[in-house]
């Protein structure tokens, strides 16, 4: 069960990482500014990160966060944006919230997490409803964990 939910967690972290690909990269923008490194590098960190760390750490606590699914993923990207920014940033060189490269990276930082929150909520709801017929992402989480009738 905890396995099938961490599998749901990576492919809607595969996919939300993906989907903030295309509209842009930041953790390779990011270590490009602070970490001499080529962009394939922030690129393949950017994909481990957002698939095997923040998918499977969403399939783990998905059911403890309120409202519907991409409520759920945002909420939950809003605790790793500040994680990031309050532990990684400063661990770089870039000092709280990346301040030091500029006020617009905790901005620009905290958009994409949002977006990435939302779009790795829906995708894991579209799996976890295939499974779960009688989900209805609207109910709340407490209701959500309900048994449903047999």
């Amino acid at each position: 069960m905890i396995m099938d939910r961490i599998g749901k967690g990576f492919i809607a972290g595969f996919i939300a990482s993906l989907a903030l690909s295309w509209l842009l990269d930041p953790v390779t923008l990011v270590l490009r500014s602070t970490w001499n490194s080529p962009p394939a590098v922030g690129f393949l960190l950017h994909f481990f990160v957002g698939t095997m760390v923040w998918g499977a750490g969403f399939g783990l606590i998905y059911r403890a966060l309120p409202g519907p699914f991409w409520l759920r993923g945002t909420v939950f990207s809003l605790a790793a944006w500040a994680l990031i920014m309050l532990a990684v940033m400063p661990l770089m060189g870039a000092g709280w919230f990346g301040l030091r490269l500029g006020i617009s990276v905790p901005m620009v930082s905290l958009a994409t997490y949002v977006i990435y929150g939302a779009v790795l909520g829906l995708i894991f709801g579209a799996l976890d409803r295939r499974d779960m017929p009688g989900d209805d992402p609207h109910q709340s989480a407490d209701e959500q964990l309900r048994p449903i009738p047999q």
